[in-house]
């Protein structure tokens, strides 16, 4: 089995936290979405006060807003603190997912040529 790089190379050009910093940067974003949409939920009546969902509107209210905020919080991080692009995280134009680990390689058809191609990189 042949090792993949699957993240791109390129170094972040802004800012990186320091490893320690990680968990808390993690919690900030998660309380901040959080905190900030339970009050727009329970404006909106989508949730009640201990924070229930009401209907089903309510509960896809408060699956999709909380989980789409901490995206953009998340994708925001990385192109204005860290200044990477998106294909450094396989989200960009050239994301391929065919080179994945744990995901079986592409076969090409077996004919007469493409048997030997697949032997030659091991697939069987």
């Amino acid at each position: 089995m042949s090792s993949q790089i699957i993240y791109g190379a390129e170094p972040a050009k802004g800012w990186r936290p320091w490893g320690a910093l990680v968990p808390f940067l993690g919690i900030a974003f998660v309380a901040a979405t959080v905190i900030s949409l339970t009050a727009a939920l329970q404006s909106a009546h989508f949730v009640d006060a201990q924070e229930n969902p009401i209907g089903l509107s309510g509960f896809v209210a408060f699956l999709l807003l909380p989980f789409g905020a901490l995206s953009i919080v998340v994708v925001a991080w990385i192109r204005f603190v860290e200044r990477r692009p998106l294909a450094v995280y396989r989200v960009g134009r050239y994301a391929s997912t065919t080179n994945v680990p744990g995901r079986p390689a592409r076969r090409r058809r077996d004919g007469d040529g493409d048997r030997r191609w697949n032997l030659d990189r091991g697939r069987f």
